[in-house]
């Protein structure tokens, strides 16, 4: 598997579900897919689509697929970000590391949030669409959605 990609994007250190801080290589190695959440608390959309994208998550673990998602956070502060991220059940970018944050919206020109693109695992987008095909496809039968 390709980690220099997700590295090169995320740099080397996540922190896992519980925050605490761990190599990227390790959080990702064994996924085929990893998606990149943009989000933010303040957020309306967000907020109606994060618990959606959340029942996939869970949906997609039990059917024991290889897939990550990291939260690529637009809150304001780190109180904020925390209390969001509490009810998330995937892995986080550092909240402080905001310049990597405006990197990446800058790398997959991200329009607005909520936006979900789907990576394969070589770090190539497979779907920017992700937000829609949640929603449409709430059991992944279509997954990744290829374009």
């Amino acid at each position: 598997k390709n980690m220099a990609a997700f590295e090169s994007l995320l740099g080397t250190e996540l922190l896992d579900n519980n925050k605490n801080t761990v190599a990227t290589s390790n959080l990702l190695a064994n996924s085929d897919y990893v998606a990149f959440y943009f989000s933010a608390s303040w957020c309306p959309s967000c907020k109606g689509f994060t618990p959606n994208l959340i029942k996939f998550y869970n949906k997609m673990k039990e059917q024991g697929k290889n897939f990550e998602i990291v939260f690529v956070s637009s809150d304001k502060n780190e109180e904020t970000w925390k209390e969001y991220a509490d009810l998330m059940p995937w892995v986080f970018l550092p909240y402080p590391d905001r310049q990597r944050k405006k990197d990446l919206a800058k790398n997959f020109n991200i329009p607005g949030i909520p936006t979900l693109i789907i990576l394969n695992k070589n770090g190539q987008t497979v779907s920017s669409e992700g937000r829609v095909k949640v929603i449409e496809d709430p059991e992944g039968v279509e997954f990744p959605w290829q374009k």
